[in-house]
């Protein structure tokens, strides 16, 4: 950061590109699922009711299973409308695992590839 700080102070526009685009071709090289600089995630998208308790049947429908969930994050919720879960997971197996479970407890849930 430093070293970029210098060509916006020093106006060194050429400098700045260069810098910019082998940044871009470093993290553009990085694996996508796979152990590197930044980890890939393994996400699944579970439809949830507007209703109190409705993200914690679900967690604690995959905690009782011993899954481990990564990070949690709420789609589109709006009062009286149906929103998503984006659940992500560690591993493949584990995302194949909860998909399941969920499937199995009727739960719609998808995965984007």
């Amino acid at each position: 950061m430093t070293d970029i700080k210098s060509l916006v102070e020093n106006n060194e526009k050429q400098e700045m590109i260069t810098y910019l685009t082998n940044a871009k071709n470093y993290r553009d090289g990085l694996p996508v699922k796979d152990k590197g600089a930044i980890p890939g995630f393994y996400d699944i998208y579970v439809d949830i009711a507007d209703k109190p308790g409705a993200i914690a049947s679900i967690v604690l429908l995959l905690a009782n299973m011993k899954i481990s969930i990564k990070n949690i994050e709420i789609l589109e919720i709006r009062e009286g409308i149906t929103g998503a879960l984006r659940l992500s997971f560690y591993t493949k197996e584990t995302q194949q695992n909860s998909l399941n479970i969920l499937a199995n407890h009727g739960y719609e849930a998808t995965i984007q590839e």
